[in-house]
């Protein structure tokens, strides 16, 4: 930006047309400050009335100082933007200063009423610095954003989600959402959030990463997930049902498993030691068992469930202690087959 005035007398600005060059009045009133003659060195300084403007960029601000005489001094006062001037027109004044804020010399300008001929500009050895304004940072970018977690989880379950972005951006905030909007989520956590699945079936979870940063290019990405929620089911307790005592020889005896939880999508492995073989599939909800001897037999059961929601498969039932009995042949066979001779 650039500024430029036209100053007649010690206070009346004219012809004004940007806002970096503001006059100042001293605080013990008045319209001119009182400032030691910043062209002489040495301790001995007298005091010289000034008109004082300070001067404010982006970069800071400074103060330029001009020794007006009264009403019949004028000059008209340019200003690049960068705490360098031009003047014109200078009418009983003789001197100029740039001061940095807290009154320390940058440089001091003679004018032609003195210098007889062009603007002298005149740094004086160890003078202060113009303010500069500080290099813009490197801009940031935020470029992307990923989701970890489950993609298939239960209802009521609580799953963790974490966030990653790429980029060198700073401050990074993420919003969450879900297609489904019974889910509870609770984002009050960095990079990453906490969601609750109420209902059943898939739903897509959104995150927003946002950079408040305003130098980060693309400040605002997107990334999508989907999760499927599932019931939760339990296979249980597993029972086997069937004849405890068979006899020995006995075939097709019928044995039936249970469970006692609610899963489903179900499947059966049956085993049998001692006494007895399986006469067919063993994969059913129900085996047939053929006994032939008497040593002591255990059926056992393993049900798996492939549900997605299931908590506790495989579970495994047994029936125990079964010892197959021997028949003994009835004695009204033989009394029967001798009865039928006598009869001759």
């Amino acid at each position: 930006m650039a500024d430029s005035l036209v100053l007649t007398g010690v206070k009346d600005v004219k012809k004004h047309t940007g806002t970096e060059m503001m006059l100042t009045r001293p605080k013990r009133g008045g319209d001119t400050h009182s400032l030691k003659e910043w062209w002489k060195t040495g301790s001995h300084k007298c005091y010289v009335s000034c008109t004082v403007f300070n001067v404010t960029t982006a970069a800071g601000t400074v103060k330029l100082a001009l020794d007006t005489k009264g009403e019949g001094s004028r000059v008209r006062i340019d200003h690049d933007g960068a705490f360098n001037f031009s003047f014109y027109g200078m009418g009983e004044i003789s001197r100029a200063a740039l001061f940095t804020d807290a009154y320390e010399l940058i440089e001091h300008y003679v004018f032609p009423r003195i210098s007889g001929g062009k603007i002298m500009t005149v740094t004086p050895p160890g003078g202060a610095q113009r303010p500069s304004a500080t290099p813009p940072g490197p801009t940031e970018t935020l470029t992307g954003v990923s989701i970890a977690g489950n993609q298939n989880s239960a209802v009521g379950i609580e799953e963790i989600y974490n966030y990653t972005t790429t980029g060198t951006a700073s401050d990074v905030q993420y919003t969450t959402t879900s297609s489904e909007v019974t889910d509870e989520i609770d984002s009050n956590h960095q990079h990453l959030s906490k969601i609750t699945f109420r209902s059943q079936g898939p739903r897509t979870i959104t995150v927003t990463a946002t950079s408040v940063n305003s130098q980060v290019t693309d400040s605002s990405v997107q990334a999508t997930k989907s999760v499927n929620a599932f019931v939760l089911t339990t296979v249980g307790t597993v029972t086997i049902s069937g004849d405890s005592a068979p006899s020995n020889g006995a075939t097709g005896v019928v044995y039936s498993a249970a469970i006692s939880g609610d899963a489903g999508n179900l499947t059966y492995a049956w085993s049998v030691t001692g006494a007895g073989s399986i006469n067919g599939s063993s994969t059913g909800s129900s085996v047939t068992i053929d006994w032939s001897g008497t040593d002591a037999s255990v059926i056992s059961c393993i049900v798996t469930s492939s549900d997605s929601g299931v908590t506790d498969s495989p579970q495994t039932g047994t029936l125990g202690g079964i010892t197959p009995a021997t028949v003994s042949p009835s004695s009204s066979e033989g009394g029967g087959s001798s009865s039928s001779g006598g009869g001759y």
